[in-house]
């Protein structure tokens, strides 16, 4: 940071938040100290300076921060409003981080999502699923969503097998579940090279129903992107998809 001359670096933690900022000589010229949810509990010198929590913006009239979709608010542990993608996002639609900042940052108050719906044609009414990728831009805006698939909306074959698709038109509903250590680095990353895997274990002719399928493509392409897939009820009636929700007997991982 170069403030009225002054060179200042910044310094942050595990979750991102701004812990000191230093000078030219190595001397920490500022400090703070937060708690779970950002309130600042400590705080020394004097560098005016709104990256704090999480290195997000604080206004300093309203003790807000700036989380580029919605404002969040310290005092209380929650956003000011509703998540924008609704119920997409789960029943909460003013939570912060799953409730569990110690662990978690949302920093732009959205989600990134696997959601799963029914298979098409006959297997889907065996109960089996489709899991899809779904991320909002930060800053807010559509979502889009990214899957395998073996043919288009129209049921069209693609001549070189299965491939990675950005917004088909078929992958949408269903029940959706949080990608716990999703980032918005990371989530930059997936957007631009969920395709571009020239050893994709699913694609082409690598495809196989029941296990290198479009389910196993999700699980398998988040972890190249360093995010864990979730483990939800949409995740255990979909054969090919990483983990499983817990408590289900013979299923748990």
């Amino acid at each position: 940071m170069l403030r009225s001359g002054a060179t200042s670096y910044y310094h942050a933690d595990g979750l991102g938040s701004v812990t000191s900022l230093s000078n030219t000589a190595g001397a920490l010229a500022q400090t703070y100290t937060f708690d779970s949810f950002g309130n600042r509990t400590a705080s020394s010198g004097s560098l005016t300076n709104p990256f704090q929590y999480t290195s997000r913006e604080l206004d300093s009239e309203t003790n807000l921060y700036y989380m580029r979709a919605r404002y969040f608010d310290p005092a209380t542990g929650r956003f000011l409003s509703e998540d924008p993608i609704r119920f997409s996002g789960g029943l909460d639609f003013y939570a912060y981080a799953l409730n569990s900042p110690n662990n978690f940052a949302d920093p732009t108050g959205l989600k990134t999502q696997v959601c799963c719906r029914r298979l098409r044609r006959i297997v889907g009414y065996l109960g089996f699923n489709h899991c899809y990728v779904k991320i909002t831009p930060d800053g807010g805006g559509p979502s889009h969503t990214y899957g395998l698939h073996r043919e288009d909306a129209k049921n069209v074959l693609y001549p070189g097998g299965a491939k990675p698709i950005m917004d088909d038109p078929t992958d949408k509903g269903g029940t959706c579940a949080d990608v716990p250590d999703a980032t918005p680095c990371k989530e930059q990353a997936f957007s631009k090279g969920f395709d571009k895997d020239a050893n994709c274990p699913s694609c082409g002719k690598n495809y196989f129903f029941t296990t290198t399928n479009s389910n196993f493509w999700v699980s398998n392409t988040l972890g190249g992107f360093g995010m864990t897939a979730p483990a939800f009820p949409g995740g255990d009636n979909a054969p090919g998809y990483g983990p499983t929700s817990p408590g289900i007997s013979g299923k748990d991982k």
